[in-house]
């Protein structure tokens, strides 16, 4: 996530889905070279116990004429599982963010205007829209890193930094904070990214994202966006992600 998340790609579906899926409405850029300069590469285990790999991603950024383009492409056993796509300013601005979930057979936009964020979900038969108003910053897998570095001395100072991180495939965002906590045993920089709210605990435990002194992510544990086969549904994956960085600084 990061999305993650890392890319995170980030998210929360609270009820499984039917593993039986249709063909995505609109279809990416499949090669990963058109997304730009490789960040990381990184693999995705189960939080505890088994060390096989259940997913892979990486994460790509390219300069546009607005700003920047941050992408998280996973791929699990069968081939790609998301695409995730953000644009953002230089300061991680979200403006723009769409998610390719060929799992669900959906494709997941959010669009933030000023406080508004409007939201869009299409299948091959179907769409559904929704739009709320926000008064923080609003995040996506892709961004979140980012922002957690732009407020790297306020997280040292050991305030909480309040944002709203959406979650597209429920059309709404969900208020979550981060918060450094004690440093690893080596130096590493630890952060916690949990939900404000008591009630969307109870489902989302905390995760944690840990960088290196030099601000290069190390590990993420806790939910990442693409989702497992339980029994012949969708279900939701709580993970550890860790990460090989190609980039000489985190962009």
């Amino acid at each position: 996530m990061a999305y993650g998340l890392l890319c995170a790609e980030v998210m929360f579906t609270l009820l499984a889905t039917l593993l039986a899926a249709s063909p995505l409405p609109v279809t990416p850029a499949m090669d990963p070279a058109a997304y730009g300069e490789r960040v990381y590469f990184a693999h995705v285990y189960p939080l505890s116990g088994s060390r096989s790999t259940r997913f892979t991603y990486e994460r790509r950024v390219k300069t546009t004429g607005t700003g920047l383009q941050s992408s998280c492409l996973s791929r699990d056993e069968h081939g790609t599982a998301t695409i995730d796509v953000a644009e953002h300013g230089a300061d991680w601005s979200l403006t723009r963010f769409t998610e390719y979930q060929f799992q669900l057979g959906e494709v997941d936009t959010v669009e933030v205007h000023g406080r508004e964020v409007t939201f869009r979900s299409r299948t091959a038969d179907s769409e559904r829209t929704a739009k709320e108003t926000v008064s923080l910053p609003v995040l996506v897998g892709p961004t979140v890193y980012g922002f957690v570095l732009s407020q790297w001395k306020a997280l040292a100072a050991h305030q909480v930094v309040p944002v709203r991180l959406a979650v597209p495939s429920r059309r709404e965002t969900i208020g979550f904070e981060f918060e450094r906590l004690a440093d690893g045993a080596n130096g590493e920089v630890r952060v916690q990214f949990k939900a404000s709210s008591p009630f969307v605990a109870l489902f989302v435990k905390p995760s944690i994202i840990t960088f290196s002194a030099d601000q290069k992510p190390i590990s993420y544990d806790g939910r990442v966006p693409m989702l497992v086969d339980d029994g012949g549904r969708w279900a939701d994956f709580d993970g550890h992600v860790e990460y090989a960085v190609d980039a000489l600084a985190y962009r």
